[in-house]
């Protein structure tokens, strides 16, 4: 009889139980879609196939925009090549017709996304702490009520998640263990790159600048602040160049990507304005106790938190 080890037998159970979490009801509403955003999302990723990689529009960077535009494609060409289809003018108006699967095959990815977070948290937990820390924060993220809800959506916020989780695993490797030349070097370079891919897809990721440049502080600062200054640098080069690899028309089309930036800042700056700077905060910490993870699991990452401080 063929044994797994425990590590993996854990490792897919996890992953099963958060893919099922999240298929469950993952097709409700449809073909009719009650979230404006989806539908905003969508179309915007499926103008792509008029010929231009220009969004045209800067309200997010584009990165999510692409990978959405190339996984519904993929469904698309797994329809044209099943026969499900019978022309080219045929699959142009699947959209229209009845969306139901290009829906599904969004929604998909974002399933996908929230599993994958779950195995992240797993092994940045392992790294920063020990296994069994680690397996109890997979479990409870597996089955958060919010990153549940969520990952039935076709939104930036989930994937984003992922790879917010993804930096800070790169971010550990710059921080752990003393610097050693070439190889820490290179972790800073990953570190900066994952944080260009968050960043690239939705702008409020720019605040893993603060882990990332804490943590080349804490690596580097027995070498010297030279040795700091040089780091940050490096990041910051890897980071933005990443951006950019990544959303090319915000450089491409700086006017157009200034327009939207500077519209959406007002829409959230004149939003303050009229409720207060920190009105919103006692609903964000309702959100967080009630809806996130549940207060029993609040609870224990508060004990966590100060056992840590």
């Amino acid at each position: 009889m063929v044994r797994f080890p425990a590590a993996a037998t854990i490792s897919v159970l996890l992953v099963g139980a958060a893919i099922a979490l999240r298929a469950i009801g993952l097709g409700y509403g449809l073909p009719a879609v009650f979230n404006p955003d989806e539908v905003a999302i969508m179309s915007r990723a499926l103008s792509f196939a008029k010929g231009t990689l220009n969004p045209e529009n800067f309200l997010y960077p584009t990165f999510y925009f692409y990978v959405l535009f190339g996984w519904v494609g993929t469904y698309l060409g797994a329809l044209w090549a099943s026969g499900s289809v019978q022309s080219i003018a045929e699959l142009q108006q699947v959209y229209f017709r009845d969306p139901t699967g290009i829906y599904l095959a969004g929604r998909s990815l974002s399933v996908v996304a929230g599993a994958t977070t779950v195995v992240l948290v797993r092994s940045l937990g392992r790294r920063m702490i020990d296994g069994r820390t680690a397996t109890a924060a997979a479990i409870f993220l597996a089955v958060a009520p919010l990153h549940v809800r969520d990952s039935h959506y076709v939104k930036h916020d989930v994937f984003a998640t992922m790879l917010v989780v993804a930096a800070y695993l790169a971010v550990s490797r710059v921080w752990k263990g003393e610097p050693s030349g070439g190889r820490k070097t290179s972790a800073v370079v990953l570190a900066g790159a994952a944080c260009g891919v968050a960043f690239s897809t939705h702008y409020y990721c720019i605040f893993l600048a603060l882990p990332l440049s804490w943590a080349i502080v804490l690596a580097w600062r027995s070498r010297g602040w030279g040795a700091v200054l040089r780091h940050l640098v490096i990041a910051g080069v890897a980071s933005a160049a990443t951006f950019f690899l990544l959303s090319p028309f915000i450089a491409l089309d700086p006017l157009t990507a200034w327009r939207d930036i500077t519209a959406n800042r007002e829409i959230v700056v004149d939003r303050a304005v009229a409720t207060g700077a920190f009105r919103p905060v006692w609903r964000y910490l309702q959100m967080l106790w009630q809806d996130a993870i549940s207060p029993p699991i609040v609870g224990l990452g508060l004990i966590g938190a100060l056992w840590m401080v």
